[in-house]
């Protein structure tokens, strides 16, 4: 690491490693509850406008789903 390292320059380093963990926590917490098969808690996981495509999983959850429930 230069000695010449600013405040803003670890500041946006934080800031990019926070970001980093909070993406990987919401990739665990889909995938757990992909696994448990709970989708009540799955629609926590994304935003209240969210918009999902399903195709070719299985013709009776094919489609577009909105929102989180």
């Amino acid at each position: 690491m230069a000695g010449d390292v600013t405040l803003a320059a670890l500041e946006a380093r934080l800031a990019r490693l926070e970001d980093t963990e909070a993406v990987r926590e919401t990739w665990l917490d889909y995938c757990t509850q992909i696994d448990l098969a709970d989708f009540e808690r799955l629609g926590d996981v994304f935003a209240e406008d969210a918009e999902l495509e399903l195709d070719g999983l299985a013709p009776t959850v094919d489609g577009t789903y909105r929102g989180r429930r």
